[in-house]
Parts: structure tokens; sequence; C-alpha cells
């Protein structure tokens, strides 16, 4: 699968693209507007200024984890194949909101996209296992967001 211009997150646009999409994150839901202002992780730099990084750090390892091994067959960005190292360095500036990742897992056939405040959009193209991606998510400490 191609990657698509995505203009809309919104799921009815997704399906129309062939898509089943899943949100996970290191939050166990959706964060108010109040949780996400006090919430001293919510991001790389927050943590950094609040002198949470150890926390931030942990939730970061739980999505790097959930990541490693995925790239069974390489990892695809809009413009190509991405090398190891491009792709590890792409995920994790994405997990900093440095800049945000779309990228493919073909083998296992799923797009990434890299969202704001710890939660990663998660886009099974027809032939992906869902099932199998469950229950890789719970087994890395993420949530799967209604």
């Amino acid at each position: 699968m191609a990657f698509p211009s995505l203009s809309s997150f919104d799921d009815a646009d997704l399906r129309a693209l062939g898509y089943r999409s899943l949100r996970i994150s290191v939050f166990d839901h959706w964060l108010t507007e109040a949780e996400a202002a006090a919430c001293p992780v919510i991001n790389h730099a927050e943590a950094l200024r609040q002198g949470a990084l150890p926390a931030y750090e942990a939730g970061e390892a739980r999505f790097l984890a959930f990541y490693d091994g995925m790239a069974l067959t390489g990892v695809v960005g809009p413009e190509g194949p991405l090398c190891p190292a491009t792709a590890a360095r792409v995920i994790r500036d994405s997990l900093r909101e440095a800049a945000l990742m779309d990228i493919r897992f073909p083998e296992l056939a799923l797009r990434v996209i890299g969202g704001w405040d710890r939660t990663d959009l998660l886009l099974l193209e027809p032939l992906a296992d869902a099932a199998a991606l469950t229950t890789r998510i719970l087994r890395h400490g993420l949530y799967i967001l209604p």
C-alpha cells in the first residue's frame, strides 16, 4: 500500500483508504485538557522542564520495545526504504515529537503515524494481523485507546 496523503485522522476517512486504525498510548485513557496540562510527562520537552525525564523515558522505552523487531524485512518511509539506523532515529525523534513519523512495516501490513502527547496511530492494512498486533501492544505495556 502506498502513502496516500492523510488530510484527516477521521476513522471514516481512514476506512475509505482501506485502513483499520488503532491509537496506542502510554496513557490508559484519552487525557482531558486539564490532565494534559498538568502532566509532567506529556512530552519530552515538558519532562525535561519539570525534572521528570526518568518517568518520560520509562514510557518511551515501552514504545521502543514495541517497535523493536517489527522491521522484519525493513522499514519504508514516504521517500522509500530506510536503513535501520535511520528508521531508529525516525522512531525516536517521533516519540520525542521532534519530527513525527510516517512509516510502514511492509511485512506486517502496517503503517504508523507518530502522534502528539505520547499517542501513535497504527493503520492496519487489509492483510495485517490485528490479534497479533494487539497482543504485542499489551505485552509492551501500552494501551489501545477507544
